[in-house]
């Protein structure tokens, strides 16, 4: 057994599923991710300077997550842009034929069971850490992930790499099992879970050896300190001079003339 850090109990007033979201006492993977990619840009949202834009895959992915757990009224209610003048649009009746694609394969349905949308919470380099699993059993972590296929990503200055690296799913991993590692004492295999929107939809399942999911927690141990003095306010964050963030934010000065 590890020796684990001090774990943080969920309170009801403190966090819980209808402000799991705004809640940003605690760090997320998707707010780690955001750091990583650019930290002006990460802290501008927290500030609520800056919104994303509405993510149409992102919103997809919903659909089905709330299909299998069971939430589709409390979903459509929230998102009324996924229906159009005559009923359901076309993404969503493709995600339709996807749930039909999952339900029909008994061994890939299988996977889409335990006890659904749990939150925890935990300790990870001092940091607080929040995590919304999608499915949890005794045995086995679940995170389901609906994509446009699962071929390899171009990333700049790397090259092609595996999807499931390109998007940092090995990061989500690492912290969802560490976090349940401090709650129940149980170090679980995390699986992903993914259906493709291909024609045809596509159905693969991914199971993360351990050692990718140590190399990726060693990762998080080492920024988070940082992501979370940046939240505090006690370090500046930079900038990545690229992202939409930097783009609508930044001012030029004499030192961006480039000379050609």
């Amino acid at each position: 057994m590890p020796n684990l850090e001090v774990t943080r109990e969920i309170k009801e007033e403190d966090l819980k599923e209808g402000n799991y979201f705004q809640n940003k006492s605690y760090m997320s993977y998707s707010e780690f991710k955001s750091f990583q990619e650019c930290e002006a840009k990460a802290m501008a949202k927290i500030r609520g300077d800056y919104v994303e834009p509405s993510n149409k895959s992102f919103l997809m992915g919903g659909y089905v997550d709330a299909h299998f757990s069971g939430e589709e009224k409390i979903f459509a209610d929230k998102h009324p842009e996924i229906y159009g003048r005559n009923g359901l649009k076309a993404d969503f009746v493709q995600c339709d034929e996807i749930i039909k694609s999952i339900e029909s394969d008994d061994y890939f349905r299988s996977f889409y069971q335990g006890k659904p949308q749990t939150i925890e919470t935990g300790m990870i380099a001092g940091v607080p850490f929040k995590g919304k699993f999608d499915f949890i059993t005794d045995d086995r972590i679940v995170d389901m992930k609906l994509m446009r296929n699962i071929d390899d990503i171009w990333v700049e200055g790397v090259g092609k790499v595996p999807f499931w690296k390109a998007y940092g799913y090995d990061i989500q991993a690492s912290i969802y099992q560490y976090l349940h590692l401090q709650n129940s004492g149980k170090r679980l295999p995390f699986y992903l879970v993914v259906a493709t929107k291909e024609d045809i939809p596509g159905k693969h399942i991914f199971r993360f050896n351990q050692t990718t999911l140590d190399m990726a927690m060693a990762e998080v141990k080492r920024l988070a300190p940082r992501f979370q003095s940046i939240k505090e306010g006690s370090v500046d964050p930079i900038e990545c001079g690229h992202c939409d963030w930097y783009r609508q934010s930044h001012k030029l000065v004499e030192a961006d003339i480039k000379k050609i």
